[in-house]
């Protein structure tokens, strides 16, 4: 059963571009991707919010958005920035800093779970408790794992495109595959954040309303600032 979820998970994963940086506005969560059922029965791939009983308590507004929506936006918003000769996005070939992160973050975030598996709290803890704390600490080792690969995939496709433009990368874009397309997203945004979406508008609220992005090399205050 465990095998068959993973694979399911891949699958819907592999169809979003934003995959491993959606977080969620109301708890800072980092969303997952998984599929569900629209309308006419077909499969979909939606980041939610996975766990939803966290150390801090369930999350007061889980939000929800489908790779068809919120990925199309974020990708014109990216590629309207590449286009534009007055961008301040990140150069191309500035990456090092991103992998160097990457790599400090997956040092730590399993030392934090290898610790916290020593410190044998489940007596303490209870074991509901004890093991929502390693799995959450198990994803964390997992998502530092794949913001190191997608750095360095990044810094590979990029370091690939020699020395062409941002313009040259927009030109370029529709023969890109999904990997490549989301290690250049990775190479510019830092995180998209998501809020929930208002019910009494349901499915009609427009996806740009819910969204906040970071650039990579945007202060978060400066996101605030635009917001």
């Amino acid at each position: 059963m465990e095998v068959r979820a993973a694979r399911r998970q891949g699958r819907h994963a592999a169809q979003g571009i934003l995959t491993s940086i959606v977080y969620c506005a109301a708890c800072e969560s980092r969303l997952s991707v998984a599929g569900s059922s629209g309308r006419q029965g077909e499969r979909i791939a939606n980041y939610f919010y996975r766990i939803q009983h966290a150390a801090s308590g369930d999350c007061p507004a889980p939000a929800v958005a489908s790779t068809r929506t919120l990925d199309p936006y974020v990708e014109g918003l990216l590629l309207e920035a590449l286009a534009d000769p007055k961008s301040k996005l990140m150069k191309v070939h500035e990456v090092g800093a991103r992998i160097e992160k990457a790599a400090e973050r997956v040092r730590a975030s399993e030392e934090e779970l290898d610790t916290f598996l020593a410190a044998a709290l489940a007596s303490v803890l209870g074991p509901e408790r004890y093991r929502g704390e390693v799995e959450r600490r198990q994803e964390d080792a997992r998502a530092a794992q794949r913001d190191l690969g997608e750095a360095l995939r990044a810094n590979q496709v990029l370091g690939r495109a020699g020395s062409r433009t941002p313009e040259q990368l927009v030109k370029a874009w529709p023969e890109l595959t999904m990997d490549e397309k989301r290690a250049v997203v990775r190479a510019y945004i830092e995180r998209v954040t998501i809020t929930k979406a208002d019910p009494k508008r349901r499915r009609w609220q427009p996806i740009g309303e819910r969204v906040e992005i970071r650039w990579v090399g945007q202060s978060e205050e400066s996101v605030r600032r635009r917001s």
